[in-house]
């Protein structure tokens, strides 16, 4: 590594460190409230939902000896599971939900059950927590066998934060990685010049409150439409046209492969000009992916079938030209 490069990793290093200890702060005061109520703690996971920007903390322990009492918990919680592991069950009155926190009420613990799950979900405040522990990257790649396809990887930053013996291992679950794709040629260069034409006839009529031009723009709309082999109103094809941008359809054009999973697409915000807004020229298509400590880093694959895309276009004008 360059000199730059390794000053680059020190403040990353410390950067993930300090929001590490920040998100940790609540964490800590679970695991030391039930170390003082005499239970052993045997394990404990942290497990980042990007989605909702929650965090869940997993702690698996046991009771040393018989209980009395209840012990509070502080954080800004946003639920509270207590489970038996033998046999796995919950145990729903053993948890108070409270304005500032959670508390267990130890009496209502099951009898001949030392082995516990507790599982806290805290809200994450900083929007961008998991992004400051996470580098993706995208980027087009070469032409396929008809199709595009894009790369993506995303990868656990500086792991010696989260790797101290203080911290514990870290999940982090569907994390989104959007790739735009270009729809924009694909439409253009199978539209015909007639369909354009009539369309921006309607747009004059609709836009003229001059009775003589609607009539004008009315007689020239019946010649066009009577010169070409379909009969199908010209709205009727706009709405097909917008059915083909809706996510259960243009998600046929699309294969996500690798380590990586499809979860959605939505449209882009720039819409093709016929002459008005009508379809976009783009689609943001979102691919989600699973990070740990046992799997720090991730690379995918997206295709986007745009021959096949181009032929549906092509089946909604076929009778027009």
């Amino acid at each position: 590594m360059t000199i730059p490069e390794i000053a680059a990793a020190v403040v990353a290093e410390k950067v993930v460190g300090r929001v590490v200890d920040r998100v940790m702060k609540s964490v800590g005061k679970v695991e030391v409230g039930l170390k003082k109520d005499a239970f052993n703690i045997l394990g404990q996971e942290l497990t980042m939902f990007c989605p909702d920007n929650v965090m869940k903390h997993s702690m698996y322990f046991e009771a040393r000896k018989s209980l009395l009492g209840n012990r509070k918990f502080p954080g800004k919680v946003r639920n509270v599971e207590l489970k038996s592991m033998t046999p796995p069950r919950p145990i729903y009155d053993a948890v108070r939900m409270l304005p500032d926190g959670f508390e267990i009420v130890y009496k209502y613990l099951p009898p001949n059950v030392d082995k516990y799950l507790l599982e806290v979900e805290y809200e994450i405040e900083d929007p961008n927590f998991v992004r400051s522990l996470v580098n993706t990257e995208k980027a087009r790649e070469q032409s396929i066998d008809n199709a595009r396809e894009y790369w993506m990887a995303a990868q656990l930053k500086c792991l010696k934060p989260l790797e101290d013996e203080k911290y514990y291992g870290i999940n982090i679950k569907d994390l989104d990685v959007i790739v735009n794709v270009a729809t924009h040629q694909d439409v253009k260069t199978n539209i015909p010049g007639s369909f354009k034409s009539e369309v921006k006839i309607a747009v004059e009529w609709m836009k003229s409150r001059n009775r003589e031009e609607k009539h004008r723009l009315s007689m020239r709309h019946i010649g066009m439409k009577s010169t070409r082999p379909s009969q199908k109103d010209i709205f009727t094809v706009l709405g097909d046209m917008q059915k083909v941008f809706l996510a259960r359809k243009f998600k046929r054009f699309i294969d996500v492969g690798r380590d990586f999973r499809y979860h959605d697409c939505i449209r882009g915000r720039e819409f093709y000009d016929a002459p008005f807004p009508t379809w976009p020229k783009n689609m943001d298509i979102i691919s989600r992916v699973n990070l740990s400590l046992e799997k720090p880093a991730a690379e995918g694959t997206l295709i986007y079938k745009h021959e096949n895309f181009k032929e549906e276009i092509e089946k909604i004008f076929s009778k027009w030209k």
